[in-house]
């Protein structure tokens, strides 16, 4: 019996020409594990879609692989979830380097990448870049993952109000993520998941239009997953859909 329930969703929004975000969600029941990501293309031309999809297809085929055989060999060890997290993303970010330089029209293609990784009643999340990842349990929602932009950086230090954070003009320039430097530091959050608890992960589109508190609204105590979803789509495009919209949910069964 799968522990886990994931849906997921991606939409071009109402004013981009094309889609740069790529998702990806699977289960591996035998192992009692899951992984969900979110990848949010920056670069142009093809760029970002080929980062971002370069991005989720990489991890879920390292994790997968992984996952087999350590499962055929019985050896997860207490470590392992964020190992193979960084180990993924560093991965990751060489491929997208290593193709910037090969080929001109992707020379300045990169990528978020928000993933989460559960295995039994663990869970960590890594991320690079301002795609999120929430909590919602017992009616309330916390944001697990950590912003990577210049405007959060000034935040941070100081510079800037919380009030000033949203209308920065350096509220969109990334201070991390895929592709931006040779070395990469993501931000990571571990811990125990609970039943009933729904992770939430998604890129700008939603989040720079809806709410945390309307986010809550929708999901909270919501019994169909990818009718959730929907709405936040539907929602995001209602607000305007001035960029890519991509959620996943994931609900802890037990």
């Amino acid at each position: 019996m799968s522990h886990f329930e994931i849906q997921g969703g991606t939409d071009r929004g109402l004013v981009r020409k094309n889609n740069e975000d790529s998702i990806v969600y699977c289960q591996f029941d035998d192992a009692n594990a899951a992984l969900a990501a979110v990848a949010d293309g920056v670069g142009g031309y093809e760029g970002g879609e080929v980062a971002s999809k370069l991005a989720v297809d990489t991890l879920e085929q390292m994790i997968s692989i992984d996952v087999l055989q350590r499962e055929n060999t019985g050896g997860f060890t207490e470590q392992w979830l964020e190992n193979q997290l960084v180990h993924a993303l560093v991965n990751i970010n060489q491929q997208v380097i290593d193709q910037q330089s090969q080929d001109q029209l992707l020379s300045s293609m990169s990528t978020t990448l928000v993933a989460l990784l559960f295995k039994d009643n663990q869970f960590t999340l890594a991320n690079l870049g301002d795609s999120r990842c929430y909590r919602i349990r017992n009616r309330e929602i916390q944001l697990l993952s950590k912003d990577h932009t210049v405007a959060q950086q000034m935040l941070d230090n100081g510079a800037i109000s919380q009030a000033q954070y949203m209308q920065s003009p350096y509220h969109h320039v990334l201070s991390k993520g895929i592709g931006l430097e040779n070395v990469i530091t993501p931000a990571m959050y571990s811990s125990m998941w609970v039943a009933g608890d729904v992770f939430l992960l998604c890129s700008d589109g939603l989040t720079n239009t809806l709410s945390d508190d309307e986010i809550l609204a929708v999901v909270s105590g919501a019994s169909d997953l990818q009718g959730c979803v929907d709405e936040l789509i539907t929602r995001a495009n209602d607000a305007g859909g001035g960029d890519n919209i991509s959620v996943v949910l994931v609900r802890c069964l037990g």
